[in-house]
Protein backbone atom coordinates (compact mmCIF):
# COMPACT_ATOMS: atom_id res chain seq x y z
CA UNK A 1 0.00 0.00 0.00
CA UNK A 2 0.91 3.91 -0.55
CA UNK A 3 -0.40 6.97 0.74
CA UNK A 4 -3.92 8.08 -1.31
CA UNK A 5 -4.74 4.11 -2.34
CA UNK A 6 -7.97 3.00 -1.18
CA UNK A 7 -8.52 -0.02 0.56
CA UNK A 8 -11.09 -2.17 1.23
CA UNK A 9 -10.92 -4.03 4.71
CA UNK A 10 -13.80 -6.32 6.72
CA UNK A 11 -14.83 -9.70 7.92
CA UNK A 12 -17.93 -11.89 8.47
CA UNK A 13 -19.71 -11.88 11.47
CA UNK A 14 -22.11 -14.42 12.86
CA UNK A 15 -24.32 -13.96 15.75
CA UNK A 16 -26.03 -17.52 16.68
CA UNK A 17 -29.15 -17.81 17.19
CA UNK A 18 -29.03 -19.63 20.44
CA UNK A 19 -26.96 -17.09 22.00
CA UNK A 20 -27.50 -14.35 19.58
CA UNK A 21 -26.59 -10.24 20.36
CA UNK A 22 -29.39 -9.42 22.70
CA UNK A 23 -30.70 -7.02 25.98
CA UNK A 24 -27.80 -4.01 25.45
CA UNK A 25 -25.62 -1.58 23.43
CA UNK A 26 -23.06 -4.78 22.84
CA UNK A 27 -21.86 -5.06 19.19
CA UNK A 28 -18.77 -6.33 16.56
CA UNK A 29 -17.30 -4.25 14.53
CA UNK A 30 -14.38 -4.55 12.05
CA UNK A 31 -11.64 -1.38 12.33
CA UNK A 32 -8.57 -0.77 10.41
CA UNK A 33 -5.94 1.70 11.90
CA UNK A 34 -3.12 3.35 10.63
CA UNK A 35 0.37 3.79 12.15
CA UNK A 36 3.53 5.33 11.57
CA UNK A 37 5.75 2.99 13.52
CA UNK A 38 4.28 2.76 16.71
CA UNK A 39 2.65 6.25 16.36
CA UNK A 40 -0.92 6.16 16.09
CA UNK A 41 -2.51 8.00 12.97
CA UNK A 42 -5.87 7.25 12.23
CA UNK A 43 -8.43 4.55 11.98
CA UNK A 44 -11.63 3.87 9.73
CA UNK A 45 -14.36 1.38 10.70
CA UNK A 46 -17.63 -0.75 9.08
CA UNK A 47 -20.92 -1.07 10.37
CA UNK A 48 -21.72 -3.12 13.15
CA UNK A 49 -23.54 -6.22 14.07
CA UNK A 50 -25.55 -6.04 16.88
CA UNK A 51 -28.96 -6.79 18.42
CA UNK A 52 -31.13 -6.19 15.39
CA UNK A 53 -28.71 -7.89 12.94
CA UNK A 54 -29.89 -11.29 11.06
CA UNK A 55 -29.34 -14.59 13.57
CA UNK A 56 -27.77 -17.34 12.05
CA UNK A 57 -26.44 -15.83 9.22
CA UNK A 58 -22.87 -14.96 8.22
CA UNK A 59 -22.96 -11.27 7.89
CA UNK A 60 -20.41 -9.17 5.44
CA UNK A 61 -19.12 -6.02 7.64
CA UNK A 62 -17.17 -3.99 4.45
CA UNK A 63 -16.11 -0.92 4.41
CA UNK A 64 -13.10 1.47 2.07
CA UNK A 65 -10.27 3.66 3.39
CA UNK A 66 -8.09 6.01 2.34
CA UNK A 67 -4.20 5.04 2.85
CA UNK A 68 -3.10 8.92 4.71
CA UNK A 69 0.45 10.34 4.22
CA UNK A 70 3.21 8.74 6.08
CA UNK A 71 1.78 5.10 6.99
CA UNK A 72 4.04 2.43 7.47
CA UNK A 73 1.88 0.02 8.91
CA UNK A 74 -1.85 -0.55 8.56
CA UNK A 75 -3.97 -3.46 11.36
CA UNK A 76 -6.84 -4.89 11.61
CA UNK A 77 -8.84 -5.24 14.74
CA UNK A 78 -12.01 -6.70 15.27
CA UNK A 79 -13.90 -5.14 18.24
CA UNK A 80 -16.66 -6.26 20.56
CA UNK A 81 -17.87 -2.80 21.78
CA UNK A 82 -20.25 -1.86 25.01
CA UNK A 83 -18.96 -6.02 25.91
CA UNK A 84 -20.67 -4.85 29.61
CA UNK A 85 -23.92 -4.07 27.77
CA UNK A 86 -26.31 -7.00 27.58
CA UNK A 87 -26.03 -10.36 26.48
CA UNK A 88 -24.80 -13.05 23.33
CA UNK A 89 -22.23 -13.41 21.00
CA UNK A 90 -20.53 -13.16 17.63
CA UNK A 91 -17.95 -15.31 15.43
CA UNK A 92 -15.54 -14.14 12.75
CA UNK A 93 -14.01 -15.50 10.20
CA UNK A 94 -12.38 -14.61 6.82
CA UNK A 95 -10.42 -10.78 8.19
CA UNK A 96 -9.48 -8.99 4.92
CA UNK A 97 -7.68 -6.19 3.44
CA UNK A 98 -7.44 -5.82 0.22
Amino acid sequence: FSAGDTVLFGAWLYTPSGDALRNGSKNGVVNLEFFNGASYISSATTPTINSSSAKSTWINLEATAVVPANTTTIRIVIRCNDYWSGDGRFMVDDAYVR
